[in-house]
């Protein structure tokens, strides 16, 4: 079956603008948008540039949207007719291709590793059972940035919102009890309270992370709200 893809282009080298470029493509039962990608680079375009690696939704470099909505493209089934696009809100490095460089700026200076005020006693240590699945769902996170593009505050004020990825990977630690870093305060000053709660960061995200629920735990335990 035919099917089009209509692609945004952009190389910052020879364009002024994006621009959009729609390609004819075999379409078949269960392809995933990778699957499209890859096919349109082998068959007719292989200066299309776009990033992945794992191809089983563990790495978190192939995030797109697609038709307005971000996905990991290893992850997403193709269709029939699709608009692709870089994350959004993101510099854009060439075609689908984005730069993390922003982001991985800000996670550095979250210090995101365990902090203790004593050394540990030796043999195993006692985990919080409470804060356990909790602590589960947001080890899930892989960077993918799916989130982070969904997030309206962080699109209207990336530089004052560090956006939901980042609280993700700090909320791994705040539910940790080994950790006696204040992770909610380090969250408050990148801008966590600017939150509105629209949950569309859960939604979107492929490893049911559920930043949301990160966040409203972070900010209910300084009392914000």
């Amino acid at each position: 079956m035919t099917a089009f893809v209509h692609i945004m282009r952009f190389n910052f080298a020879i364009d002024k603008e994006p621009y959009i470029q729609t390609f004819e493509y075999e379409f078949e039962k269960y392809m995933t948008v990778l699957d499209v990608l890859n096919q349109i680079a082998a068959k007719q375009d292989p200066s299309l540039f776009f990033y992945y690696c794992c191809r089983s939704g563990h790495c978190g470099l192939c995030g797109l949207m697609v038709n307005g909505k971000p996905y990991l493209s290893c992850k997403k089934m193709a269709e029939p007719d699709m608009r692709l696009e870089p994350l959004a809100g993101f510099s854009v490095k060439r075609d689908l291709l984005i730069s993390r460089q922003n982001h991985e700026e800000t996670i550095q200076k979250m210090h995101l590793f365990l902090e203790r005020e004593v050394v540990p006693k030796e043999g195993i240590e006692a985990i919080d059972m409470n804060a356990y699945p909790q602590f589960l769902a947001v080890s899930r996170c892989v960077e993918c940035l799916c989130c982070t593009a969904a997030c309206p505050v962080w699109r209207k004020n990336p530089y004052e919102f560090a956006g939901p990825a980042v609280f993700t990977l700090e909320a791994k630690l705040f539910y940790d009890s080994r950790d006696t870093q204040k992770r909610a305060l380090m969250c408050l000053g990148a801008g966590m309270e600017k939150c509105t709660q629209c949950g569309l960061c859960s939604s979107v995200c492929p490893q049911s992370a559920n930043p949301a629920t990160a966040i409203t735990d972070m900010l209910a335990s300084i009392n914000y709200r």
